[in-house]
C-alpha cells in the first residue's frame, strides 16, 4: 500500500504557519508590556523628581481601560482572580507569587483583563481589592518607598 505525502506535508505547513503566527503575536504582547513597564517607570521617576506632584496612571497609560488591580509579591493567582472578578489564565504566566521585591500591575476593561505588567521595584503600601477607577488611579511614594493612593488630588 502506498501512503500519499500530500496530506502530511500540507499539515506541517499550517503547523508552521500557526506557529510563526503565534510567536509573532506573542512577541507584540511582550513589546506592549515593555512600554508599559517603561511608562510606568517614567511616571515614576517624574514624580520623584517632582516633575508632577503625584503619578497618574490614567495619563501614563496609552490604552482604555477602566479599573486597575496592583498586586505585590507572593499574591497567588486565586486571589488575584477573586478581586479581578476575572478567569485569568495568563495569571500564573506572570510569576508575581514567587518573587519578591515587584508588583503585578492588571488593567480590565469590560469585564477582560487587557494588559498587564510586572513592576520590578515597587509594592504597594495597602492593597485595595476593589481596584482603582481610571479616574483615581494616582499614586505617590511615601516614606517607605511603597506606592501610596491619593484619595483626591
Amino acid at each position: 500500500m502506498k501512503y500519499s505525502r500530500k496530506p502530511l506535508v500540507s499539515i506541517l505547513l499550517v503547523l508552521i504557519v500557526v506557529f510563526v503566527i503565534y510567536r509573532l503575536y506573542s512577541a507584540s504582547l511582550e513589546k506592549e508590556r515593555l512600554i508599559l513597564l517603561t511608562q510606568i517607570q517614567t511616571g515614576i521617576s517624574e514624580y520623584e523628581n517632582m516633575a508632577k506632584p503625584y503619578i497618574d496612571f490614567s495619563s501614563i497609560t496609552d490604552f482604555s481601560w477602566e479599573r486597575m488591580y496592583i498586586f505585590n509579591a507572593y499574591t497567588d493567582c486565586d486571589e488575584i482572580r477573586k478581586n479581578i472578578d476575572v478567569y485569568w489564565r495568563g495569571c500564573q504566566n506572570t510569576g508575581i507569587e514567587l518573587y519578591e521585591g515587584r508588583s503585578l500591575f492588571v488593567f480590565i476593561k469590560n469585564g477582560k483583563v487587557v494588559q498587564h505588567v510586572v513592576v520590578p521595584g515597587i509594592r504597594i503600601d495597602k492593597q485595595n481589592n476593589d481596584g482603582y477607577s481610571f479616574i483615581e488611579a494616582h499614586f505617590i511614594i511615601n516614606g517607605y518607598g511603597y506606592l501610596s493612593w491619593v484619595k483626591e488630588k
